[in-house]
C-alpha cells in the first residue's frame, strides 16, 4: 500500500511512499477474515486458503492519511476493496495506491 506521490497510479520506488501500520482485512474463500497490518515498506501478508480473496483496505484507520482517495485504476493499483485470486500453494498480490486529494495529475475539486 503506497501513497502515489505522482498520481501515475503505478508503485514507484524512490517517488512514492509506502503506507505503514494501517490495518488491512483480508476474507479468504472459507470466509475466515484476518486484520493485519502494513510495515514499513507498505506490505502485508496473510496466509490463506487457495481461492478468490478480498483485500479491503481500512481507510478508517488512524494511521492512514487524512485527505486520500483511491488512484487512477490504469494498472489496477486504485481499487479497494479487490479480489486478489490466491493459487493452491502460491502467492497473490494486491497494490493499492491513494492520492492527495492535490497532486500534479488530479486537479483540486
Amino acid at each position: 500500500m503506497y501513497e502515489d506521490v505522482n498520481g501515475n497510479g503505478l508503485y514507484e520506488v524512490g517517488i512514492d511512499t509506502p503506507l505503514a501500520n494501517v490495518d488491512v482485512v483480508i476474507t479468504d474463500s472459507a470466509a475466515t477474515s484476518y486484520t493485519v497490518a502494513t510495515d514499513a515498506s507498505g506490505y502485508f501478508s496473510q496466509v490463506v486458503v487457495p481461492g478468490a480473496t478480498i483485500v479491503d483496505v481500512d481507510t478508517t484507520d488512524p494511521q492512514m492519511p487524512a485527505g486520500v482517495v483511491l488512484t487512477d485504476n490504469t494498472f489496477g493499483q486504485g481499487s479497494d476493496p479487490s479480489v486478489v485470486t490466491v493459487p493452491d500453494g502460491g502467492v497473490g498480490t494486491d497494490n493499492t495506491g491513494y492520492v492527495g486529494l492535490v497532486n500534479p495529475r488530479r486537479p483540486a475539486r
